[in-house]
């Protein structure tokens, strides 16, 4: 059978997406057509346009740039907003309308692949709804008569962790207030943390001087509980990691060996005991140079052995 050539795959090519393309595209533009178009601009975005026309909307849009008309301004803006507009318009930053967006709570009608367009009474309503939260942080701020920091710069001031910062700030360590939010309306339980920038710096002063006192009664009360739930944790079996059966799993810098830190874990014990038991010889150990580190390591036999032994 003789190869085709090109030339008649070429035009076989252009045969076949002359087929596959719609009829609408090679409509020719009737004058009543073309008088239904320029009575909708401003009042249908290009896709409603097209469905009513029952033509495509790149087809459309070309028409309307043809016929001198600007999609952004002509056609869009009497509409609404998109959400890149709505965002500078109100001031926010535009991953608030965006999650609006998805949250459902503000009406959007996808205009492409990754544009919205927002509809003047939902962008007012919108931009409402931002300016009384505005107002009633705004209020709430007004009653702090002194300089306040956020709780990252508390952190970076004094070099806590966020869990640590929080602890601090739930049981008054450090002085501080709850503020609403910016952009979202949250229950009172997680509105932003405002703190006295004096007070921090107290408290900073009295930690490195080794001063500071947390023997308040809400400090104690957080305390006991933790304990009491570390306990009940430990009691049934909840807390440190399970043994696990293969070697290379449980330790993959030095395969077929416990570390220190691994059996502290497993068992609950505090470091010091296994190390007590190392040097008591109850637990075989050996050194492991890696890199420029040395480890200390347990064969897992030994183990297993001084583990049933102890009954941990």
């Amino acid at each position: 059978m003789p190869k085709p050539s090109n030339a008649t795959f070429r035009a076989d090519q252009i045969a076949w997406i002359a087929a596959r393309q719609s009829d609408t595209a090679r409509l020719s533009w009737m004058p009543d057509d073309v008088a239904l178009l320029r009575a909708m601009i401003g009042q249908e975005t290009p896709q409603g346009m097209a469905r009513r026309l029952g033509r495509r909307t790149n087809t459309v849009v070309c028409k309307l740039q043809t016929m001198g008309y600007l999609i952004s301004r002509d056609v869009m803006a009497p509409l609404g907003l998109s959400a890149i507009g709505l965002a500078r318009q109100v001031g926010v930053p535009y991953n608030i309308v965006w999650h609006a967006i998805r949250g459902k709570w503000l009406p959007a009608e996808r205009v492409g692949r990754k544009r919205y367009l927002v509809r003047w009474p939902d962008a007012l309503a919108f931009e409402r709804r931002m300016s009384k939260l505005r107002l009633r942080r705004e209020r709430v701020l007004a009653r702090i008569q002194e300089p306040t920091i956020t709780k990252q710069e508390l952190m970076r001031l004094i070099g806590l962790s966020e869990t640590h910062a929080t602890r601090y700030l739930q049981h008054g360590i450090v002085r501080a207030w709850k503020v609403p939010c910016k952009y979202t309306e949250i229950g009172r339980e997680r509105w932003e943390w405002r703190i006295s920038l004096a007070d921090a710096k107290r408290v900073k002063k009295l930690r490195q001087s080794g001063r500071l006192r947390l023997g308040k009664k809400s400090w104690r009360a957080m305390n006991h509980r933790m304990e009491r739930e570390i306990k009940r944790l430990h009691g049934a079996g909840r807390l440190g990691l399970r043994p696990i059966s293969s070697d290379r799993q449980f330790n993959p810098i030095t395969p077929g060996a416990y570390t220190v830190t691994r059996i502290c874990r497993m068992t609950g014990l505090p470091d010091h005991a296994v190390y007590q038991a190392i040097r008591d010889g109850r637990l075989r150990a050996r050194r492991v140079r890696i890199g420029r580190n040395e480890r200390i390591v347990v064969s897992p036999k030994s183990f297993q052995a001084w583990r049933k032994r102890c009954g941990l």
